[in-house]
């Protein structure tokens, strides 16, 4: 297993540091490229809690609060729970699991 995490973890080292800050700049806010966050990593290393900590910070106006008007935390792995002959829009999942009761 250790053998395995190393080589992950080599392989799918960041490219480019970049302050989190500084992810949704200005210039790439402006230009008609769309911008894809991917976190990889092994069971545990932080994911979910960096997504939370994102959505902490843009809460409390900390980060990157003048770029969007919402942010909204999906774990996407709850989209194995719609029938996959079942259409829905993005939309209507965001709906589903950010407002429903």
């Amino acid at each position: 297993y250790n053998q395995f995490a190393k080589f992950f973890n080599k392989l799918h080292q960041a490219k480019e540091y970049i302050e989190l800050s500084q992810v949704f700049t200005k210039n790439a806010l402006d230009s008609h490229e769309k911008i894809r966050l991917l976190f990889l990593g092994i069971a545990g290393i932080g994911k979910s809690t960096l997504g939370k900590y994102i959505v902490n910070q843009w809460a409390k106006g900390k980060l990157w609060q003048n770029d969007f008007d919402w942010i909204f935390s999906i774990k996407l792995r709850n989209l194995a729970n719609y029938p996959s002959d079942k259409d829905i829009t993005i939309q209507k999942f965001i709906y589903n699991e950010c407002f429903a009761t």
